[in-house]
């Protein structure tokens, strides 16, 4: 099983690996890193999604990684339920399929004392428009992130203390 992937020149680690539960269910695991380079309680990354040794899906998150795995099992979100189903589609075809996720953190760039900047939204953004992954959006800078479909759910309005 492979641990690690290079990127255009990238490192990519094993992070996460899915599964179909007793039900059915599309569920995800965590995968062990022996440099914990890479936990549950991890931001600001780049992953990939492989099936096998096929690139489908490239991704940035800001979100913890145990969160942003569990949404590809159950969230209602546009991307999410078009990577499930073809998640599921593999496994259906072949319930041992290796489906997984490696993840990279790049480090920030400094730019002054006062500013750094984490480029993993620049690199992931490049990385979609060069290697075309069959499961993201295509021509990303062409388009840009304007030109997004509308919404089937809502977001929660976060809560403001007001005085």
């Amino acid at each position: 099983m492979i641990q690690k992937r290079f990127i255009e020149g990238l490192d990519f680690y094993r992070a996460v690996e899915f599964y179909k539960d007793e039900k059915n269910h599309l569920r995800f695991k965590l995968i062990e890193n022996e440099d914990e380079y890479i936990n549950e309680e991890s931001r600001h990354y780049i992953y990939a999604h492989y099936v096998e040794d096929e690139l489908v899906y490239i991704g940035e998150s800001s979100d913890i990684l145990k969160r942003r795995m569990n949404f590809y099992c159950s969230h209602p979100g546009i991307t999410n339920e078009r990577v499930r189903r073809y998640f599921n589609e593999q496994l259906k075809k072949k319930p041992t399929s290796d489906i997984s996720t490696f993840i990279h953190l790049p480090g920030p760039i400094c730019v002054t004392e006062s500013v750094t900047i984490n480029p993993y939204v620049a690199i992931e953004q490049t990385l979609i428009s060069m290697l075309k992954p069959s499961l993201n959006r295509k021509d990303v800078f062409k388009y840009g992130p304007t030109k997004k479909k509308p919404r089937k759910y809502h977001r929660r309005k976060k809560w403001v203390m007001k005085n």
